[in-house]
């Protein structure tokens, strides 16, 4: 019987060793595999935010230019308005005929009115380009970082990781768009 007990306790102890190294080197796997999870976001993450800085430069750099054209077009305007009232005062000025008068004023008027629409439409023309222009910077930012972050995600969830989009909100000149790094939930 001793000879039993000693068998046993010679299989219990090697079970013990067995499971004890055989657990130190999945734990130890299962931390490599944690850490390489863990620098996998992180990568994406600075990829995502390098992508989203140079995105809200071009969109700061559309801002810009479309306000500097809107500027210079408004100016354009009004000094095209201010020519047309200027000769409008002179032509009246002279004209000693008040049916001739209310005439030249009534062309005058028509042909600052023109102005004025043509100034319209074109402000109208610009700010659509200035959007449509913003919206696929926007859009293309946001469609990369987020498949981006998916890809990640179900790359560290194989390595046993959870990892979700941790959405933040970014200002691309004068719009804000929430966009999607990375941050772990469990392991």
């Amino acid at each position: 019987m001793n000879k039993c007990k000693l068998v046993f306790a010679m299989f219990f102890s090697a079970l013990i060793v067995f499971f004890a190294f055989g657990a130190t080197d999945a734990s130890a796997a299962q931390n490599d595999d944690y850490e390489k999870a863990l620098e996998l976001i992180e990568k994406t993450n600075v990829e995502i935010d390098e992508k989203i800085d140079a995105a809200v430069e071009k969109a700061d750099g559309l801002q810009s230019a479309y306000l500097s054209e809107l500027e210079s077009k408004k100016e354009e305007e009004q000094r095209k308005i201010t020519e047309l009232e200027e000769e409008k005062a002179e032509t009246l000025g002279e004209l000693a005929d008040d049916k001739k008068a209310a005439e030249e004023r009534a062309k005058f008027d028509e042909k600052i009115q023109t102005e004025r629409d043509i100034y319209s439409a074109l402000y109208i023309t610009l700010e659509e380009k200035y959007n449509h222009e913003l919206d696929v910077v926007i859009d293309d930012v946001f469609n990369e970082t987020l498949k981006m972050s998916t890809e990640t995600i179900a790359l560290v969830k194989e390595m046993g990781v959870e990892a979700e989009c941790s959405w933040k909100l970014v200002r691309f000149a004068d719009r804000m768009v929430w966009i999607d790094p990375i941050r772990v939930v469990g392991n």
